[in-house]
């Protein structure tokens, strides 16, 4: 290597958004299956005991919609503002379930959706939201 140094890095610096988002659309979770197992697997995690999937096709849609809705504890704002953002659990390496690192919740909706939408509330609060859209990130 020569002498010369490596500036250090911003986060933000890590990864090309539009690549990024490509790649892990097309690894990882490679069936509607697997991803589905994650998402349920998060409900499982906060507690949830009924757990609710429901797929349709809304008239002239090209794809279907897919939720998965349950009545776990729910996310504060700050984690519904972490959920989609890779490695931004609540529960970074906690041991007690499957995830620990915060990459399912995304790649997962990410490998099956171009737009993602997570809806959340606590203790009869007001539901808040946050969306992930791959288009957008491209362009």
């Amino acid at each position: 290597m020569s002498g010369r140094t490596n500036p250090t890095r911003r986060p933000e610096e890590l990864v090309v958004s539009s690549n990024f988002i490509r790649a892990v659309r097309e690894s990882g979770y490679v069936s509607l299956a697997t991803a589905l197992a994650e998402l349920i697997d998060n409900s499982i995690q906060a507690g949830a005991t009924e757990i609710e999937l429901t797929i349709a096709r809304p008239d002239g849609a090209l794809h279907p919609e897919i939720e998965v809705l349950d009545n776990g504890a729910g996310m504060s704002r700050r984690e519904l503002e972490l959920c989609l953002k890779f490695g931004g659990s609540s529960r970074f390496d906690r041991r007690e379930s499957f995830g620990r690192f915060g990459m399912g919740l995304p790649a997962a909706s990410l490998s099956q959706a171009r737009h993602v939408e997570v809806a959340a509330w606590q203790d009869g609060g007001p539901a808040l939201a946050v969306t992930l859209d791959v288009d957008a990130i491209v362009a």
